[in-house]
This record gives structure tokens, sequence and C-alpha cells, in this order.
């Protein structure tokens, strides 16, 4: 995982190794992407939320109904106006987190000593006895 984090940054990605995870952070956005290891199935898990930008654009939703009720039409085309940006947001992120999949496929055709899992061995002198 170090070495994917590593290539990633390589390719100019805001790529850091966390507790054997690799976070993806995207410029302008709260979001991340986080790619973990499944040791069992030898496979890459990528793990993406996105349950903030949907809050906020319920939020502003709510907010521009309420204005608009109120007869105040400049907030609620504002408001209306900053949950489509959202909206947008979100549709720009799934696009770079799909091209992030690919770039990560392409780097594991190319260097498949990602995916190896080097398990340390035990011995009776590496396990202490309490």
């Amino acid at each position: 995982m170090k070495l994917l984090a590593k290539l990633l940054q390589q390719y100019g990605e805001d790529a850091q190794l966390k507790n054997n995870h690799v976070h993806v952070h995207f410029s302008r956005f709260v979001s991340k992407l986080t790619i973990k290891k499944d040791i069992a199935t030898n496979r890459l898990v990528y793990s993406y939320n996105q349950f903030g930008d949907f809050i906020g654009i319920i939020m502003f939703c709510v907010m521009a109904g309420t204005y608009m009720n109120k007869g105040d039409f400049t907030y609620a085309m504002f408001c209306t106006g900053l949950a489509l940006a959202l909206a947008t947001s979100c549709i720009i992120k799934e696009i770079k987190v799909t091209a992030i999949k690919q770039q990560v496929n392409t780097l594991l055709e190319k260097y498949p000593e990602i995916l190896t899992t080097k398990l340390q061995r035990l011995t009776p002198y590496s396990v202490s006895s309490r």
C-alpha cells in the first residue's frame, strides 16, 4: 500500500497512507476516497462517502422552500443555486473517483507487487511470553 500511495502522489494525487489504507483527498472538497486491501480476496476495496453532500443538498432545498414560502424570492433562488452547485460538485467528484479507480487499475497492471502481501512468520523467538 505504501507503493500505491507513493505512485499516486507521483501522478499528482493528494494520497496519504494511514493505518495501511490509502486516503485520496480531493481539492476544494471535503470528501475523500479510501482504498483498502482485502486480504481474503486479494483485491482492493474502494470506499467513498457522499452522505454529507446529500445532506447539504437537502438542507439548501429546504431553505429555498422556506424562503419561497416567506415570499423572499432572492434568497430562495440563491439557495436553489447553491443546491444545484453542490449537486454538480457531486457529479464532478464521481468522475474524479472513476478516474482514480482507472488509474489504480493501470498501476496494478504495471506494478503487480502492490497486491502481494508479506505475512510475518511467527517464530518462538518473535512471540513474547507474558
